[in-house]
């Protein structure tokens, strides 16, 4: 029997079980608990299986800033046109 807690991470305790088990007969996950909820095998490999709390983060972040950054690289090729355009302008009347 092995208690493992991983407070911080809920995922990085199954993950670790889970790969301790790999390949082992002789080592087996009979279940745990999450959040006073008992887990059994199957639902601790469907656990383990999820992304990591700073990977989930992290694709929320690039999700949120990616429609933020394109819309400024749309702004600044405005802005650019607009320069080119004026210098354009300005060659010609000089």
């Amino acid at each position: 029997n092995i208690a493992l807690t991983s407070s911080p991470d809920e995922v990085l305790g199954a993950k670790i079980l889970a790969k301790l088990a790999k390949g082992k007969e002789n080592f087996k996950i009979i279940g745990g608990v999450l959040n006073n909820i008992w887990l059994d095998t199957d639902r601790i490999m469907t656990l383990a299986a999820l992304p990591s709390k700073q990977e989930l983060i992290a694709k929320t972040v690039g999700t949120i800033k990616a429609p933020l950054s394109e819309f400024v690289r749309v702004l600044a090729g405005n802005v650019r046109g607009l320069v080119t355009v004026l210098q354009a302008i300005q060659n010609v009347k000089n």
